[in-house]
């Protein structure tokens, strides 16, 4: 469900951003432009749906098979040494799939790289270091 209502909702996003581009660029752009096919969509909603089972699956599993006492107890400290494994894995099939798509074009680099630079930036203004 929630899948499906973001599917919807980023579709709808990207039918108003390509609407400001098209009235932005009108100057620029050749007088008549091909219509859209259907690819680009499924190109995103096949990744939506990649991603958010590769991201979310493993957590939800763990969820289901925790008991709730578990849950309540302060003094029991979670075993976290499976996403040290998992989210590089996860985070490499993802890059892995992009650079395919993307042919390895220098725009997915700066995007990854960007990416990188501020997940880096998140992690020192979120750390306890003072």
């Amino acid at each position: 469900m929630v899948l499906a209502l973001s599917g919807v909702t980023g579709g709808l996003f990207g039918l108003l951003f390509e609407r400001v581009l098209v009235v932005l660029l009108k100057p620029v752009l050749p007088g008549e432009l091909p219509p859209a096919s259907l690819w680009p969509w499924l190109w995103a909603l096949g990744t939506m749906t990649v991603i958010s089972l590769l991201v979310g699956l493993r957590p939800y599993r763990l969820l289901l098979a925790t008991q709730p006492l578990r849950v309540l107890r302060r003094d029991v400290v979670a075993n976290v040494w499976p996403l040290k494994v998992y989210l590089p894995v996860a985070t490499i099939v993802v890059v892995a799939l992009l650079a395919g798509l993307m042919g390895g074009s220098m725009l997915l680099w700066a995007v990854l790289a960007g990416a990188v630079v501020l997940a880096l930036l998140c992690g020192v203004l979120g750390s306890d270091v003072a």
